[in-house]
């Protein structure tokens, strides 16, 4: 390898662990500083000042889209309000934000997204965003919509203060219902959120030392009725008893073929047989009439 051609080497793995450090870098949501801390744990919540889309009616394709940005106009107020309750006593509040369109994580296989984008404070800290979009049959009658909520710093904050924000969150946007299917998705989505996050933090990566390490343990309990485990020992049993069965019919057909393949391999084995004996049977009759004529013509000699 000449010089020129090692340079390029070394520039070309140069540019590409620079590229590889800034995309690392600028993937991780900004670290919180003292500043915002304080903003955090020792302020007032804001009052927020609304800067909603400018959206065209008419310019908007579907009657559904219409109706989700006139239903949801007042989106940030209403959540304000239940948040700011005297039952609720919460320090979150939601502000509009201007921009219309929404990378929810369906749009993000299928381009931007149609809807509605806030901004999510705690006190005067600005933690992340709430995105929300129409589903594809929206009607005020049935108000289907998507939403994607992304909160930055968790950590510094209680976990029921996370969860109680969520929670709130997805009964405005799902069937609030304890026992509906979207009530129990919802809660479903928030706690493994809440614990890919916890898990992503505390994970120990392959290029870490494994000694002086908690390496953690999961211990967890269950009390219910076992009639999944029920339902699929049947469906086992079934398929043990049709395996017996079918290696049961295979050995007896391939014992038969075999008895048969025996009966046929004795054929030529007595054919074989018989035909020696026969040669035997004539060589000893051959043998006696050479015998007898010898006597005969030793009689006759003798009796001239």
């Amino acid at each position: 390898m000449n010089y020129e051609l090692l340079v390029i080497v070394v520039v070309c793995l140069n540019i590409l662990a620079t590229f590889s450090l800034w995309w690392y870098v600028a993937a991780k949501p900004p670290r919180p500083k003292k500043r915002d801390a304080k903003l955090l744990w020792d302020s007032d919540p804001i009052t927020p000042k609304h800067a909603p889309p400018k959206v065209s009616f008419a310019s908007l394709p579907h009657d559904g889209n219409r109706h989700f940005f006139s239903d949801f106009a007042e989106f940030a107020d209403v959540l304000n309000w239940w948040l700011e309750d005297k039952h609720v006593q919460s320090r979150w509040r939601l502000q509009d934000l201007p921009d219309d369109d929404s990378n929810t994580g369906a749009g993000l296989d299928y381009g931007p997204l149609l809807g509605l984008r806030f901004a999510v404070f705690y006190n005067r800290a600005r933690l992340g965003e709430l995105e929300v979009s129409p589903g594809d049959n929206f009607t005020s009658e049935s108000p289907e919509v998507s939403a994607r909520l992304e909160i930055r710093w968790v950590r510094l904050l209680n976990v029921s203060t996370i969860t109680d924000f969520l929670c709130g969150i997805a009964s405005h946007v799902t069937d609030p219902m304890p026992n509906s299917v979207g009530y129990i998705a919802a809660r479903q989505a928030i706690n493994l959120a809440l614990t890919e996050s916890l898990w992503d933090t505390y994970q120990i990566s392959k290029f870490e030392e494994l000694d002086n390490q908690d390496w953690g343990e999961v211990s967890v309990s269950f009390q219910g009725s076992a009639e999944g485990y029920i339902t699929r020992r049947d469906v086992w049993r079934n398929m043990n008893a049709r395996m017996v069965a079918q290696t049961a019919a295979d050995t007896i057909a391939k014992t038969r073929t075999a008895e048969g393949d025996s009966d046929l391999d004795d054929e030529p084995r007595k054919s074989k047989a018989a035909h020696a004996f026969s040669i035997v049977n004539n060589n000893i009759m051959l043998a006696v009439i050479i015998g007898l004529g010898l006597i005969y013509v030793a009689f006759a000699y003798l009796a001239q």
